[in-house]
């Protein structure tokens, strides 16, 4: 499988706070799966393509892991676990 790196300046979120989510790039509407972060860095599970690398923003969502703790703590949402099952 192939995988992309990238580097996005003040991701201010703890390691692994993203893993499982996605990331959206600007206008051209290119997303992957975020496999990972580390401090700055995030693994996608997508090559970025050279059309979508020039984007002016991205977007990134945090991934759930469907846990209890993680709904409470990350998302305040545990009224709604389980509803995207």
């Amino acid at each position: 499988m192939l995988k992309e790196s990238l580097r996005i300046l003040d991701l201010d979120k703890e390691n692994g706070y993203y893993n499982g989510g996605q990331i959206i790039f600007g206008k051209n509407r290119f997303s992957s799966k975020i496999l990972s972060n580390f401090g700055d860095l995030i693994i996608l599970e997508n090559i970025i393509p050279d059309y979508a690398k020039d984007a002016e923003e991205v977007k990134i969502t945090a991934g759930c892991d469907k846990n209890f703790i993680t709904c409470c703590n990350k998302f305040n949402n545990a009224i709604n676990l389980g509803a995207n099952r």
